[in-house]
């Protein structure tokens, strides 16, 4: 699928987030069902596939999205399979590059890359982790990636990585750096500006929030476009909405409140403020957080002529390159997140493809 605004080609991905808000819920069958999600998605014409990287608690149950995507290789057959995202400081660096090359190879080369810098730092103290020391080990691990894929070999002194002179054993199938996506980040100036340089793709959510929030975002990496000498219309920027169809109203109040859920579990990450039962989270009120009938009204969750209509006016109004679809959250059911996919397809989908024609 390839919409066109202005000119610019905008593409569909799904994300993979993998929670189990409910313990009943074993995770083969999450796993299972994320592979059915994908295998629509893939026939529908999506581009891409992502998936997340979390610890120690049900908020998701992928710990490893390179796993996940090898895994997905043998599951699907065109769609590219991304990390959404590698929290890098996290990775030993000359691991996660042997990784990188071994699972472009395993998928040939539909492996894009997704690396950030986390944020909760329950995560982090159980690695050993400093959260604070986040944003400067991902600039040593940015220059290691960027060296190892440009000439095949690297060698680095820094405060965090010291590494010998060593060869990348394992080369992508893609030539020189993967495509590289970076999620986060929009608060620090100098790791924005850089990224603006490489040109690599910057990803943002706006979670339960108006995508209107999404804006103000994309308006700082123009800046950094501008200041780095690059035309800020050929600036690639992605962006992530929930995505529910259902003409149930019940059904749909539901998918808002796992919105609301998802929104308070990550707060409590963010905030350091988690409490858990072994490894379920528990869900609390965040301060100053959406009532449930402005989540509907935000996210794209509704009929199928509300998601229709608002999903032409987020294009419009953001234009983004690539819009990344977040269809299981909370604890929707499978069956519902089918029918909400099948109806993406048959309704949304051409009302869309019609609105901007190629």
């Amino acid at each position: 699928i390839i919409i066109k605004t202005e000119g610019k080609e905008m593409k569909f991905g799904i994300f993979h987030l993998m929670p189990r808000r409910r313990v009943e819920k074993a995770v083969p069958e999450i796993y299972a069902d994320s592979v059915e999600q994908t295998r629509v998605a893939e026939e529908l014409g999506f581009d891409i596939a992502w998936f997340a990287e979390h610890h120690f608690s049900n908020y998701c149950m992928c710990p490893s999205p390179l796993v996940m995507a090898a895994y997905f290789a043998s599951q699907t057959k065109s769609i590219r399979l991304g990390t959404a995202c590698l929290v890098t400081p996290l990775y030993n660096p000359a691991r996660m590059l042997e990784e990188i090359g071994m699972v472009d190879n395993l998928t040939n080369g539909r492996l894009v890359v997704g690396l950030g810098s986390g944020y909760q730092n329950y995560e982090f103290e159980r690695f050993d982790v400093k959260l604070e020391q986040a944003k400067e080990m991902f600039r040593e691990s940015l220059d290691i990636y960027e060296m190892a894929f440009s000439s095949s070999e690297y060698q680095y002194e820094g405060e965090f990585y010291q590494i010998p002179k060593a060869p990348l054993s394992i080369s992508p199938v893609q030539p020189e750096i993967p495509e590289t996506w970076i999620t986060g980040l929009s608060d620090s100036p100098e790791m924005m500006k850089r990224i603006a340089e490489k040109g690599y793709t910057p990803f943002a959510t706006a979670g339960p929030r108006n995508a209107s929030s999404l804006l103000s975002v994309k308006e700082r990496w123009k800046e950094k476009y501008n200041e780095v000498g690059k035309d800020p219309e050929e600036m690639p920027f992605a962006i992530q909405r929930n995505l529910f169809i259902s003409d149930n109203p019940t059904e749909v109040r539901q998918a808002a409140d796992s919105i609301r859920y998802t929104a308070r579990v990550a707060t409590s990450m963010r905030n350091r403020t988690q409490r858990l039962n072994g490894n379920m989270l528990e869900e609390f009120p965040a301060d100053g957080e959406l009532s449930l009938e402005e989540i509907e009204a935000n996210a794209l969750i509704g009929d199928a002529q509300k998601c229709t209509d608002q999903l032409i006016s987020e294009i419009e109004e953001i234009r983004p390159t690539h819009i990344s679809l977040f269809v299981q959250f909370g604890d929707i059911p499978q069956s519902q997140v089918m029918h909400s996919l099948d109806k993406f397809g048959e309704t949304v989908l051409p009302q869309v493809q019609q609105h901007f024609p190629n």
